[in-house]
């Protein structure tokens, strides 16, 4: 499964390049980081945040993942913001402004990375 961060908030680009170098230190994601540069669509007049992709394989890389997440926004010194997107396009956002119980957000991004897949609706009109 391959899932996908966003970094919010103020100097996000450099919040997002700190994130990666964080995960990059974990032995378990390493090599399965990356940093994807925004692109800027036609009509668009901003940059778009860099969006990091990780490649979580079996074997508990999502609690890995999950864990350094935490310990990453614990030592964080200014608000953050995270979205975490899943392959189907599921998403879990994370308002990291003074975080009161850690283990319950721990337990909430262990729960969103180890879910099922969820399903699609689909149209079966004949």
């Amino acid at each position: 499964m391959r899932v996908k961060i966003l970094v919010d908030g103020i100097h996000r680009d450099d919040r997002a390049q700190e994130l990666v170098a964080w995960l990059r230190r974990e032995d378990r994601l390493r090599g399965r980081v990356q940093l994807s540069p925004a692109t800027i669509g036609p009509g668009q007049m901003g940059a778009v945040t860099d969006t990091i992709a990780i490649a979580l394989g079996t074997g508990g890389a999502g609690t890995v993942l999950a864990r350094a997440l935490i310990a990453w926004i614990s030592h964080r010194t200014t608000d953050v913001k995270l979205t975490l997107t899943r392959p189907e396009g599921t998403e879990l956002s994370i308002d990291a402004h003074r975080v009161d119980d850690p283990q319950a957000l721990l337990a909430s991004i262990a729960d969103f990375l180890d879910a099922p897949p969820a399903e699609q609706d689909s149209d079966e009109t004949a």
